[in-house]
């Protein structure tokens, strides 16, 4: 995997920068996808704040907003592997399986 490194908004892979409009909170790395996590200002509803970032740096996807309940402000508050699968759990207390090529949502379970 790239060498990494993180400075408030910007992740460097190996020569490539990345900014972000957002500060980033967690990143990882998962297959050949680089997973970040963006820190959303509590004043601020942002709800699609992962995203996937290939070796180059280009950007792979963006997660959809999660599924559970028409709730305005959600955003994703975690990022984790557990046997190898990506999660992320959102502000709900919901945890969604990602599917880290494509950033679609799978399986979830509810963990507050």
């Amino acid at each position: 995997m790239p060498d990494l490194s993180i400075e408030d908004n910007k992740l460097t892979s190996d020569s490539n920068e990345i900014t972000f409009d957002y500060e980033i909170e967690d990143v990882i790395e998962c297959d050949s996808v680089i997973v970040v996590r963006l820190g959303i200002p509590p004043d601020e509803a942002h709800n699609r704040n992962v995203v996937g970032i290939d070796k180059t740096g280009a950007r792979r996807w963006t997660i959809p907003e999660s599924p559970l309940g028409s709730v305005e402000d959600n955003p994703y508050m975690g990022l984790s592997l557990r046997d190898g699968e990506l999660w992320v759990g959102d502000w709900r207390g919901w945890t969604h399986r990602v599917d880290p090529e494509t950033g679609e949502l799978f399986e979830r379970e509810f963990r507050k």
